[in-house]
């Protein structure tokens, strides 16, 4: 029969030590008569359940009656090591006495990183996280000096192109696959544009005097006479 039970408060009495605290305790009995034989003193006795030899943490009984650590068994193995095995100390458990175990745990905390444990503790742990790309692994071929990444003239372009125009006619059009410049050049002056024509420009491009004027006034107007700054609207 077992019995587990987990971050339960209990007082449990030890040889040496009281625990008073919420603890992990595996608690595993084996009643009387229910075992096949007799439990030979000083042979290996194997336990369902794992320990921790010399933390103190596993209380046997026979009968309801704790036995002491060192005289009447003893754990089997390394310290510090899990073992599952013990020994009574001279003298044999019968098949007809009761048998208890009870092992006192403690809360622990596991830590993995993807998926694999890296920590069991109970205490503090101190974890090393990369903060310089030096200590990630490079298996993208990252470029990580001034050399070109072997690939660049492959690389993907843009997945849209860029057309520039100009009054509705394409001049350059770019995808990301080189450098290109597109100059549109910006009228500044009057003999910059076309259709002007029925204007009257004093040459150095500087307006002083704006005139409306209809198209016949224009017609017979003697432009040799129109001073120097004027401009004529005509309509």
């Amino acid at each position: 029969m077992y019995l587990d039970t987990m971050n339960t408060r209990m007082l449990i009495e030890s040889s040496s030590k009281n625990f008073d605290l919420p603890v992990n305790v595996i608690r595993f009995t084996s009643p009387a008569n229910t075992r096949a034989a007799t439990i030979p003193k000083n042979t290996n006795y194997k336990l369902q359940h794992k320990y921790v030899v010399g933390e103190n943490k596993l209380q046997v009984f026979i009968d309801d009656i704790l036995l002491c650590l060192g005289t009447e068994f003893n754990e089997i193995g390394t310290k510090g090591e899990e073992s599952d095995i013990i020994q009574f100390i001279d003298w044999d458990i019968g098949k007809e006495r009761n048998l208890e175990y009870i092992i006192i745990g403690k809360d622990y905390l596991t830590l993995s990183v993807n998926g694999n444990k890296v920590a069991k503790v109970d205490n503090n742990i101190d974890l090393s996280i990369p903060t310089k790309t030096s200590d990630l692994i490079n298996n993208s071929g990252f470029v990580t000096g001034s050399g070109r990444v072997a690939n660049a003239d492959s690389a993907d372009r843009l997945s849209h192109t860029l057309t520039i125009q100009k009054n509705g006619t394409t001049v350059k059009t770019f995808d990301g696959s080189t450098n290109v410049t597109a100059n549109i050049t910006v009228p500044t002056k009057l003999t910059d544009l076309t259709g002007i024509a029925n204007l009257i420009s004093s040459g150095d491009d500087s307006i002083q005097d704006i005139r409306i004027i209809s198209q016949a006034s224009y017609d017979v107007l003697d432009k040799s006479k129109v001073s120097n700054g004027t401009v004529y609207l005509v309509y």
